[in-house]
């Protein structure tokens, strides 16, 4: 029975990715972006706006493989940083590498169902 249900639904995986992906990386770089000082450091506002943008591109579905490796690449930063990679040794830490682990699966699948790539490749006729 589970087996019937979740090979009927296998193809929205990618959406149910993209969906929570989307929302865990704007809702973390609008909070980041209302909590800059005035005269933010150059990285902290550039990565609170490269987390919106591309969590709105994953969440809809466009460039959707450009946009995941945009935010692996945060995380792998994130999951590297400090010493030996605290974030896979410390449990509260460990959500940055379940977000990466995440962002690879949306880059190797792609947007998937209800997304806007696979609405402009069916414009193209491939």
């Amino acid at each position: 029975m589970v087996d019937t249900i979740g090979s009927k639904c296998k193809d929205y995986a990618p959406f149910v990715l993209r969906l929570g992906l989307g929302v865990v990386f704007i809702s973390w770089g609008i909070q980041q972006l209302t909590q800059l000082s005035s005269s933010p450091p150059l990285w902290s506002a550039a990565e609170a706006g490269l987390k919106v943008l591309c969590g709105l591109m994953v969440l809809i579905g466009w460039l959707t493989r450009w946009a995941a490796a945009g935010l692996a690449t945060l995380m792998i930063i994130y999951v590297v940083q400090g010493s030996q990679l605290h974030a896979l040794i410390h449990r509260e830490d460990q959500w940055a590498f379940a977000y990466l682990t995440m962002c690879v699966a949306v880059f190797f699948t792609g947007g998937g169902k209800c997304s806007v790539d696979l609405r402009e490749k069916h414009k193209e006729g491939t």
